[in-house]
């Protein structure tokens, strides 16, 4: 009987640390996401158009924890990326600061605005970005930046 219960535990502690893994081209995970930095001059639907070809979409940060976590990737990798800020899925075009992300059309309930924004410059600053310090910015969805990309964790385990 110990010997049964010691296979179930030792089987149940490989399935639970093992049972999933980013996509072989995904960089680091958190919670049940994976995230990938592209480097390069990206509009916003530029970026999005990328994401969505190695299998995600671009970044939609859900809270504080999470916010913090990339902001500690973006700190630690910031001599890679030449630019500042990086494209997230958010954008406010239809109405002005009804943010939403894109990807799913859901509403965005957390934020960590830079001060002084959202400010619409010009009347034309309707996608969302993210700087390396974690604070947020709307900009031109036209103008250029890096990406954070973000897809749902793989199940290696799943029998089909």
């Amino acid at each position: 009987m110990l010997l049964l219960k010691t296979v179930v535990v030792i089987t149940l502690i490989v399935y639970c640390s093992s049972s999933y893994s980013c996509p072989g081209v995904w960089e680091f995970s958190l919670g049940t996401s994976c995230y990938k930095f592209l480097n390069g001059n990206y509009t916003w639907v530029e970026a999005s158009v990328q994401c969505r070809l190695i299998g995600g979409h671009l970044a939609m940060i859900t809270s504080k924890e999470e916010n913090a976590f990339i902001r500690g990737y973006a700190v630690r990798h910031q001599s890679h990326y030449s630019l500042y800020r990086f494209w997230l899925d958010g954008k406010d075009d239809e109405s002005e600061n009804h943010w939403y992300w894109d990807w799913n059309a859901v509403p965005i309930k957390f934020f960590n605005w830079n001060p002084g924004q959202p400010d619409n410059a010009g009347s034309r600053q309707d996608c969302l970005t993210f700087f390396t310090g974690g604070t947020w910015d709307d900009y031109m969805c036209d103008g250029v930046s890096h990406a954070i990309c973000e897809t749902e964790y793989v199940d290696t385990n799943t029998i089909i």
